[in-house]
């Protein structure tokens, strides 16, 4: 006598096979939903049996072939691509097929998604996710939390698109489905400036500053802003700001030559909401106001720099800046009024 839990395998099966058979000859609506619902179900409990079982990705049972009648009668439609575009920079924002995606079950589930969308180049042992994400849990728990999250995910994004799997697992690594076509922010902004780096070298600076217009735009807060407290985010949150100051610090030296002044401004004030520490942003705004002619404005930007640098690392400005200021009160040669690289 097979065991119990055979016999209900098996069950299972036939009853899926039974359904399938069923609704394989039929072509309306109606019956097209529910063949869809029963697939996307199928689908869902052979990823979750993946992922407790460690194996590769299991397949749904599939009916028997429909007759040549049948096929010949109905043209088969292409296979089209699932779009998801994540937002990484500034707080976490992600479509699918347009739409946002806004009805996550808690902030693991977004953190692992988030994770997988800027790390989607590469497969994802689901020992790393564990140790990133539950470093303080025992192993038995870290892999129930993590089984939890990634099918919340599942269920998250299978509301959208039910007829994909969007996250896989094989070899005991998770990785996004290559069904989906995905852009991520993070990516366009590394390409835009490695753009603007290669024009600048080549002498095309004002090529170089409409990439480097275009990475500013996509900069739309710190990387996961809304993840400061998750320690993985931290390397690449630095990583990225220092790509992005150098592409802010090129364009606003472009404004600056071009005698657009509001513009390098605007720019240096969006580098001080980052980090109200950056002395460099502080001296490009001293020179600038300086070039406007007002020098109240240059002098009043170094007291903000003081008190900022006092309040939040305990030091005085360097000496690159109060020899800007010396140069504001007159104690030293004439203000160079175009604002320099520093």
């Amino acid at each position: 006598m097979a065991p119990a839990g055979t016999a209900a395998a098996k069950s299972w099966h036939e009853r899926l096979l039974e359904l399938v058979n069923e609704l394989a000859g039929h072509a309306d609506d109606e019956r097209r939903v529910a063949a869809l619902a029963i697939l996307a179900t199928t689908r869902e409990l052979c990823a979750l049996c993946t992922d407790l079982l460690d194996t590769d990705q299991a397949q749904p049972p599939r009916g028997p072939r429909q007759s040549s009648r049948t096929v010949s009668s109905r043209e088969p439609k292409p296979q089209v691509r699932s779009s998801l575009a994540a937002h990484l920079l500034g707080p976490f924002r992600l479509c699918l097929e347009d739409e946002p995606v806004d009805d996550w079950n808690g902030h693991k589930s977004r953190s692992v998604i988030a994770y997988m969308l800027a790390n989607r180049r590469k497969p994802i042992p689901k020992e790393v996710l564990i140790e990133l994400l539950w470093p303080e849990a025992d192993p038995a728990a870290g892999r129930r939390n993590l089984h939890q999250a990634v099918y919340s995910v599942r269920r998250t994004l299978r509301r959208r698109r039910a007829d994909i799997d969007h996250v896989c697992f094989e070899d005991g690594c998770y990785r996004l489905s290559p069904e989906l076509s995905v852009w991520v922010d993070i990516e366009e902004l590394e390409v835009r400036v490695a753009a603007g780096r290669r024009l600048d070298a080549e002498g095309r600076a004002d090529d170089a500053a409409v990439e480097y217009g275009i990475a500013d735009g996509l900069y739309q807060g710190d990387f996961l802003e809304d993840h400061l407290y998750d320690d993985w985010t931290r390397p690449q949150r630095d990583g990225l700001r220092s790509t992005y100051r150098h592409a802010a610090g090129r364009l606003c030296q472009h404004y600056a030559e071009d005698g657009e002044y509001s513009a390098a401004i605007a720019l240096c004030q969006k580098l001080l909401t980052l980090d109200r520490c950056d002395e460099q942003a502080h001296r490009r705004l001293m020179r600038l106001y300086a070039a406007q002619g007002q020098r109240h404005l240059a002098l009043h930007q170094f007291q903000v720099c003081t008190r900022a640098l006092r309040e939040d690392i305990g030091l005085p400005p360097s000496e690159d800046t109060r020899a800007v200021c010396r140069e504001l009160t007159g104690r030293a040669r004439p203000l160079n009024t175009t604002p320099s690289r520093n």
